[in-house]
């Protein structure tokens, strides 16, 4: 049994596979730079590869960790104390467009001589992953129905911050399904800082944060009549005063 988890594991994150696989610097001067990638991240994360290379790794981070991602890697080196480190877990990179994505992230180091230490990134999109009964356990990754639920759209992804309640990230079926734009967010909207969590969930700050943590989670009731009555006003405003501007991302 031992032998076939780990030829499963082997071609999950072989070069053969459909992983994403990222190398950065773990040396003190340049943490987090990216050194190499497969073409794999245009698939997942819809960049070419040369749009990475020689770019930090916090570029397809939610703001609210890529602030602090250098930190964290200088920290694991100096201290090496228990981290992330050679562990399958849940993730949310950012796409190009500018939207979160599920994914399972396993991250290896690799001392080198010549080169210093290398840090290598293993990604692949919960989205095309196919729920197995047979396939090992890992006790970080998501729950099942989270995982088979985000297959069938049951379930969508918003990243915010526990203090601000600034909402940093959603993923792209939250735009499908409720009109919530990545253009409302910080990912792509320095102007929007003001749509926090409580604006399109009005009671969630009243509950109780075990409760939030649990794993059962809370029913609460989505409200998106603020997004139309506020943005989509500035929205319009913005497109009078900037009509060339191609980026801007509406509902």
């Amino acid at each position: 049994m031992n032998k076939k988890y780990a030829d499963s594991e082997r071609f999950k994150y072989s070069e053969n596979s459909n992983t994403c696989i990222i190398t950065c610097s773990g040396n003190f001067h340049d943490v987090g730079i990216i050194l190499n990638a497969n073409t794999e991240v245009t698939r997942i994360l819809k960049y070419q590869v040369n749009d990475l290379l020689g770019e930090n790794i916090s570029m397809v981070m939610p703001q609210i960790l890529a602030d602090i991602h250098d930190e964290l890697m200088k920290n694991y080196f100096e201290t090496s104390k228990p981290s992330s480190m050679n562990r399958e877990m849940l993730v949310f990179p950012m796409m190009k467009s500018g939207y979160i994505l599920p994914c399972s992230l396993l991250v290896k180091i690799f001392p080198n001589l010549e080169e210093g230490i290398k840090v290598v990134g293993f990604l692949n999109s919960i989205e095309t992953e196919s729920p197995s009964s047979s396939s090992p356990p890992t006790s970080n990754m998501p729950s099942k129905v989270s995982e088979e639920g985000f297959i069938s759209g049951r379930v969508h992804y918003i990243v915010y911050g526990g203090e601000s309640n600034t909402i940093y990230g959603v993923s792209e079926s939250c735009k499908k399904t409720f009109g919530i734009s990545s253009g409302l967010t910080l990912a792509t909207n320095r102007n929007f800082n003001e749509f926090t969590i409580d604006k399109i969930f009005p009671d969630i700050l009243k509950q109780n944060p075990e409760e939030l943590a649990s794993q059962t989670g809370l029913v609460l009731t989505l409200d998106t009549s603020f997004l139309h009555q506020d943005f989509f006003i500035e929205k319009r405003d913005s497109e009078s005063d900037e009509e060339d501007d191609d980026e801007y991302l509406s509902l």
